[in-house]
């Protein structure tokens, strides 16, 4: 559900909760303990958006229930922002893609920061409300945030009227929901 976080982050930035995508990324996690890496303090929101935060991470090892992979990992750790953030820098961030689920929590919590709701609070505010989104669900992590990764629940129909406001260049019913 990395689309949708980032259209989250888009509406946020829309509303001018949060100031842009070169943001450094580790100001918003002043409560975590992180081991001092420069590397990590040159991380930007971009950077997380685009999955290219020079984290180490393999979600392609083993299957997804596997502890191998670091999905698996994130899953089954008791708390999975501060488990993302204890992975290691592996490079400079922006150097190379790598498919990574945990920097779509860190999102999750940079939205919360920004705008003092959870995701799934702020998805219906700004996105399901006005598409007329009325029912969904969202698994929760461990400490209560909402599974950003892939926990998201929507019938056929929602989901497709995601789909069609990302046709019409995001304006539903004449009224503009994405920047």
């Amino acid at each position: 559900w990395v689309w949708l976080t980032a259209t989250l982050i888009a509406i946020a930035m829309q509303r001018g909760e949060l100031t842009g995508i070169d943001s450094p990324a580790m100001t918003f996690f002043p409560a975590y303990r992180v081991a001092p890496d420069p590397r990590r303090e040159r991380m930007t929101l971009r950077h997380l958006l685009t999955m290219t935060a020079g984290i180490r991470w393999d979600e392609t090892t083993a299957g997804y229930s596997d502890p191998r992979n670091s999905c698996a990992g994130m899953e089954g750790s008791a708390d999975w922002v501060q488990f993302v953030l204890d992975q290691p820098t592996a490079e400079e961030p922006g150097q190379r893609f790598v498919y990574n689920s945990g920097a779509t929590q860190l999102l999750s919590e940079v939205l919360r920061k920004a705008t003092g709701r959870h995701a799934d609070e702020y998805a219906a505010e700004v996105l399901f409300r006005p598409l007329g989104i009325t029912s969904q669900f969202w698994k929760k992590t461990p400490t209560g945030h909402p599974d950003t990764e892939g926990g998201l629940y929507l019938t056929a129909g929602d989901l497709a009227k995601v789909g069609f406001l990302y046709l019409r260049d995001g304006i539903w019913e004449g009224r503009r929901i994405l920047p």
